[in-house]
């Protein structure tokens, strides 16, 4: 589609903008405030556990001892090189408390401009009558609140994709782009492989689409300026770390694609259903078949990185964030669905109704996905049990954790990732399992490895999760040594028992209440 000219701004426009602008940022702050990252309530309370590894690695950064998550051992166990250099500062400002803290304003910022430059194209595209919505279909995002939430990079490299968006779309129809295009779009795609380690799929989308539609020269422009900053990352993981590809690769997508592909559709039908995307895969596909049927073999571009996108996520398989890879679309797809109703003629006169419908779709997860169960007292398991064990394990002791992101940051441990994200040997071990994010386990070699602490989720019969049965671990040496409270209260704490002082015939019952995480230790 060939956008105008922008248009004159109206009073009610302004007005509209303002008034819209003010509801996302405070959804944003609500939600970060009230709400969660994860279905998994309490565990997740103040940002996602994913952001505190990459604060880990930040705070060993600002330490001396270089990007690492344990000192002495190189692993990249994170995917947001530029994101986490980005909170170093904060780090340093806030401390460990505040750090959270810094990662949501930055990415409340990112969130307000990407809802912008999607606005402002919608104002393009609709006529003057509906302008005044076209903010308001972007700031109706819960998926952007939950991610500004998170703490997570995801709304840094959803701006990315937008103004990398907009400036494709701007320049697709014309002959030539103009130079200030040129170094904009050679800027983003340089930011956008320095923030995320899979930042190279959109640049390259949009490399394949500038060509298709023979902008050779362009694309030839852009593929250079993300092949020189792969190449430098490339260059310096190499040599700092010894590896092609981050850890989290080969912990996250190395199991083979018979496994993904299909784990990627299912979970794609989960996220349409159930996290309001629906309309937006609908407007992807209507505007490739539109595109056919208009005699163009490469639709806009805005179905395009749909496309492309969509095929990578069920590719690699999905992600254990639910929607967190399909933000971005949730913004472009919504613009896509309203500017095709508002340009064909059988549906100009719904494009009001289409774009309420958009919003009521949207908002269904805020009642029903448990992310949107805010309270005032809330609590987090994992950031009270790193803080517990910041006082009260040995010093020096090393611990074993399926959750590496906030227990290993407050308590200052030595850690092993027991899922394989921070762990070499863990994560390039040949996969008989896919569970995204979650199948690099093997309990024999976490046991064999000696850690002082082994901490999981437990079962009434004392059984804990990856492989941890009880007669593994108590022939290993270990013992029950606390029970953390992992649901709700009333009482915005975390409560965690010495299971010394419980009598054993106990435990099982305070399981089934609620302990539901458990730290082992060595027996004496």
């Amino acid at each position: 589609m060939v956008t105008q000219s922008a248009p004159a701004w109206t009073r009610a426009e302004r007005i509209s903008w303002a008034l819209a602008g003010v509801a996302l940022a405070a959804a944003c702050i609500a939600h970060a405030s009230f709400g969660y990252s994860h279905s998994d309530l309490s565990g997740h309370a103040l940002g996602s556990d994913d952001a505190f590894i990459s604060f880990r690695y930040a705070e060993r950064l600002l330490a001396g001892d270089g990007l690492v998550f344990n000192a002495g051992e190189r692993v990249e166990g994170f995917t947001n090189l530029g994101y986490l250099l980005l909170c170093v500062p904060g780090l340093a400002l806030l401390g460990r408390d505040g750090v959270i803290a810094w990662a949501v304003g930055l990415n409340l910022l990112a969130a307000l401009g990407a809802a912008a430059l999607v606005a402002s194209w919608l104002r393009r595209v609709l006529p003057a009558h509906l302008r005044v919505i076209a903010p308001w279909v972007v700031a109706i995002q819960p998926a952007l609140w939950i991610a500004v939430a998170s703490g997570l990079e995801t709304p840094v490299v959803v701006l990315l994709q937008v103004a990398l968006w907009r400036i494709v779309d701007a320049m697709a129809e014309r002959d030539r782009a103009r130079p200030i295009e040129l170094v904009a779009m050679a800027s983003i795609a340089i930011c956008a492989v320095l923030v995320r380690a899979d930042g190279f799929i959109g640049v390259g989308i949009a490399v394949v689409f500038l060509a298709l539609r023979r902008h050779f020269g362009v694309a030839g422009a852009l593929a250079a300026a993300g092949a020189l900053a792969f190449a430098a990352v490339l260059a310096f993981r190499l040599s700092y770390y010894g590896d092609v590809l981050p850890n989290t690769y080969y912990a996250k997508v190395s199991a083979p694609f018979w496994m993904r592909v299909p784990a990627g559709i299912v979970q794609l039908g989960i996220v349409a259903t159930q996290q309001g995307f629906a309309l937006e895969l609908v407007a992807i596909g209507a505007a490739w078949v539109l595109a056919r049927r208009g005699g163009r073999l490469v639709p806009s571009y805005a179905a395009f990185l749909g496309a492309g996108v969509v095929a990578y996520w069920v590719w690699v398989g999905g992600d254990v964030f639910q929607e967190r890879f399909l933000v971005g679309l949730y913004l472009v797809g919504s613009a896509l669905a309203l500017s095709i109703a508002a340009s064909t003629s059988r549906l100009a006169r719904w494009t009001p109704a289409i774009a309420g419908a958009l919003v009521l779709v949207h908002l269904l997860p805020c009642v029903f996905d448990l992310r949107f169960r805010y309270t005032t007292t809330r609590t987090d398991r994992w950031v009270a049990l790193g803080r517990h064990l910041a006082e009260h394990a040995p010093e020096g002791a090393t611990i074993a954790v399926d959750a590496a992101g906030k227990i290993p940051f407050f308590s200052g441990l030595r850690a092993i990732d027991m899922l394989g994200l921070n762990d070499r040997e863990l994560a390039h071990r040949e996969r008989t399992r896919f569970d995204v994010g979650h199948d690099a386990y093997d309990p024999d070699y976490v046991l064999g490895r000696r850690p002082d602490l082994v901490a999981c989720w437990i079962e009434p019969d004392l059984d804990m999760f990856y492989g941890l049965d009880r007669a593994r671990w108590q022939g290993a040496g270990y013992r029950l040594r606390w029970l953390v409270f992992a649901d709700e209260n009333e009482h915005g704490r975390t409560e965690i028992l010495d299971a010394r002082e419980v009598p054993g015939a106990l435990v099982p019952a305070l399981i089934r209440a609620g302990f539901r995480y458990a730290v082992l230790d060595r027996a004496p």
